[in-house]
């Protein structure tokens, strides 16, 4: 039974940046931690406004989406094979068309900062029904009750309970569900923070060292300017300051302008500083380093390395909100697989164990070597077999794969061995007739 997805939240104003403090957000984690996101999301909302940011949340999930998707048939099959072939073909094309328009984007970013709640968008007159949309849910309108470790979602008519996989809800907590504070929030709050600050003294420092501050000196009291006068003459001063105006005309008894040089103590290697380390800050829980955004200089091999320690972080993400596909050949679903495939499938009249899996692979960026350094293995175990075969030991199949296992090299379960015997030495026969020269060479050698 599908719950009703109709059933919307109102809008929530997002917050700006330089309305947020470093106690601000610190409370928001508080807040969190209790169980209360309204203040959690609207910080994560406005980590959109830090281009650096962006930049690195975009390189984050640019990498995710990179990562060839497929889906492929369960291993089991029930109803035959062509039956798990189309399922999965189906499984495909739902899934382009659910993961579509920046949905999966916004599962990343948010399953990272914070948490994702989306709700599933069916369509009603196809039969059977399909999904056809995945909508974020604000957090906002989202209340976990810790005691309960449930989730409940306020809509314009009432609270329902958030049931992740029930074909509407889809709950991405990459930290477990109701760990609400597993997430880069912490991480990255006051770093966003500080740059939002140092951004805004930056440019009022820039502007004040940009224009040279005029010094007008009264006379003394006793002919001191009016009121009115001293007015005028500091808006004519501002005038000149700015380059509105190209010159002022002073009374004859004032004395000459002075100008005040604020560039003597220069504060700028400060805000660079900063602004590196907060930039640093805000890219490096993404990327788990800042070398492939920052695009700075250095050899192959180190921008390989950056690239392994991007692809490490990817494979996290990757395997939570995808799947994994384990070393002995079975698979360990995902979020898409188990909250949006499933119920899809099911409601397509699927056995349970039919059920197709959605994956991503990463890519590995050594295979080359590694392939080569198997390949080197594999040829010495091979010599080393035909060696022994040569000197008279008779190695079997089984000692020859414990041998291979012990030298590091894979072979198939089922494989009989391939390595050749060197064939045996030929054995003269007495009654062939021997050859000339060597009867010449026999009769030499009885002659001396």
């Amino acid at each position: 039974m599908l719950s009703d997805p109709r059933k919307t939240p109102r809008s929530y104003p997002e917050q700006a940046p330089g309305s947020w403090t470093i106690p601000l957000a610190r409370s928001a984690i508080t807040s969190l931690e209790q169980g209360y996101l309204s203040p959690a999301s609207r910080l994560t909302r406005a980590f959109r406004r830090d281009p650096r940011y962006v930049q690195g949340c975009e390189q984050f999930i640019g990498a995710v989406q990179g990562c060839p998707a497929e889906v492929i048939p369960a291993p089991i099959s029930y109803g035959g094979v062509g039956t798990a072939r189309r399922l999965a073909e189906d499984a495909g094309a739902m899934l382009g068309t659910v993961l579509g328009d920046g949905a999966e984007a916004q599962m990343i970013e948010w399953g990272k900062v914070l948490f994702y709640v989306g709700v599933l968008s069916w369509d009603t007159t196809a039969r059977p029904w399909a999904p056809v949309a995945l909508t974020r849910w604000p957090l906002e309108a989202v209340r976990v009750d810790l005691y309960q470790r449930k989730m409940f979602a306020t809509t314009q008519g009432a609270e329902v309970e958030i049931v992740p996989g029930d074909g509407t809800w889809v709950v991405y907590t990459p930290g477990g569900f109701c760990n609400l504070d597993a997430g880069l929030l912490r991480a990255l709050s006051e770093a966003f923070i500080s740059r939002a600050f140092l951004r805004r003294d930056l440019v009022n420092r820039t502007q004040a060292s940009a224009v040279a501050a005029l010094v007008a000196k009264l006379l003394p009291v006793a002919n001191a300017l009016s009121g009115d006068d001293a007015i005028a003459l500091e808006e004519k001063l501002k005038a000149l300051q700015t380059g509105s105006s190209a010159g002022i005309i002073l009374p004859g008894d004032m004395p000459d302008l002075e100008t005040l040089d604020l560039g003597g103590k220069n504060t700028m290697p400060l805000f660079e500083l900063g602004h590196r380390i907060h930039t640093a800050d805000l890219i490096n829980p993404w990327l788990l380093q800042d070398g492939t955004a920052t695009n700075e200089g250095g050899s192959l091999a180190k921008a390989q390395v950056l690239d392994g320690v991007l692809m490490s972080a990817v494979q996290g993400c990757v395997s939570s909100l995808w799947g994994e596909e384990r070393a002995d050949g079975s698979h360990a679903p995902g979020c898409i697989t188990s909250q949006i495939v499933r119920p899809w499938a099911l409601y397509q009249g699927a056995d349970p164990r039919t059920v197709p899996l959605a994956l991503r692979r990463v890519p590995d960026l050594d295979e080359d070597a590694r392939l080569e350094a198997e390949s080197s293995r594999a040829e010495a175990w091979r010599l080393e077999v035909r060696e022994l075969r040569a000197l008279g030991y008779e190695v079997t199949d089984k000692e020859a794969r414990e041998l291979a296992e012990a030298r590091g090299v894979r072979l198939p379960a089922g494989l009989v061995m391939s390595v050749p015997t060197p064939p045996p030495p030929p054995v003269p026969d007495p009654s062939a007739p021997v050859p000339d020269e060597d009867r010449d060479a026999a009769e030499e050698e009885q002659a001396a």
